[in-house]
């Protein structure tokens, strides 16, 4: 019974709360929760941005800040399991049109506002702050220069389709060799090893993106590509390599 006068206490001042508000207050009210929202997404962006370009914070802001619409990259500094935590700075712009409710409802006027939150960087994800009101100008001293571009050189959808393609139709390693070497980016390094009467190819893109796509073809013609964690392919780790795809290593990640 107490929770549920609980409830029913917070439902009250909740209403309230918006029966009071202005319609000024309440457009600052949904500008913040879409900045909110854009910020939660972000996070998911970051995390996967970690497992994908790696632990320093330029390349992962690189990857996946630059060129969001409304959100503008103020900081990046450190590396994630190093003593200077992993850190990206950024700006959001909420913004509403303005809306008009039914009578008695809710309205308010087109509003903007500006929030700027903290994302550190874990060896699988990204957590954010709360974030804090501040406006288009806040100033910032980044200590190193920002990333303008997102890495370019990065094996995606397509390249894992070339892949699949050329081991189906090949079983032997030079023509997989050249097969491959104009389907995939000119940067990107390739290595073909057989082992056993399994064929397997690692593809791995340079510095900063250090992407990475294995595939394999067994004896009986099966084919199988995926694309490693890249915590599994990073230094010390399972290499990018023929050998690594021939014995089906850093498919899974190791939590």
């Amino acid at each position: 019974m107490v929770d549920v006068r609980r409830a029913a206490a917070a439902l009250l001042a909740g209403l309230t709360l918006t029966a009071c508000a202005s319609p000024e207050q309440l457009g600052e009210r949904e500008a913040r929760k879409q900045a909110d929202d854009s910020a939660d997404q972000l996070e998911l962006d970051l995390g996967r941005g970690v497992r994908h370009f790696g632990g320093d914070a330029r390349d992962v802001a690189g990857g996946e800040v630059i060129g969001l619409e409304d959100v503008e990259l103020l900081s990046a500094s450190g590396q994630v399991n190093l003593d200077e935590p992993a850190l990206i700075d950024v700006r959001i712009t909420g913004h509403v049109p303005a809306y008009s409710g039914s009578t008695g409802g809710d309205s308010w006027p087109e509003t903007t506002i500006y929030r700027c939150y903290t994302f550190t960087l874990h060896s699988y994800d990204a957590v954010r702050d709360a974030g804090t009101s501040c406006t288009k100008d806040e100033p910032t001293q980044p200590s190193t220069p920002l990333p303008t571009s997102p890495p370019s050189t990065l094996l995606g959808e397509a390249e894992a389709a070339a892949l699949r393609d050329v081991l189906t139709r090949f079983d032997y390693g030079p023509d997989i060799t050249e097969a491959l070497g104009s389907a995939m980016p000119p940067e990107a390094s390739l290595d073909v090893e057989a082992v056993e009467g399994t064929i397997g190819v690692g593809i791995r893109t340079p510095d900063p993106t250090r992407d990475c796509l294995l595939g394999r073809r067994l004896a009986n013609g099966e084919v199988e590509v995926w694309t490693p964690p890249a915590i599994l392919v990073a230094p010390g780790e399972a290499s990018c390599d023929g050998l690594t795809a021939a014995a089906g290593g850093a498919q899974r990640p190791p939590h």
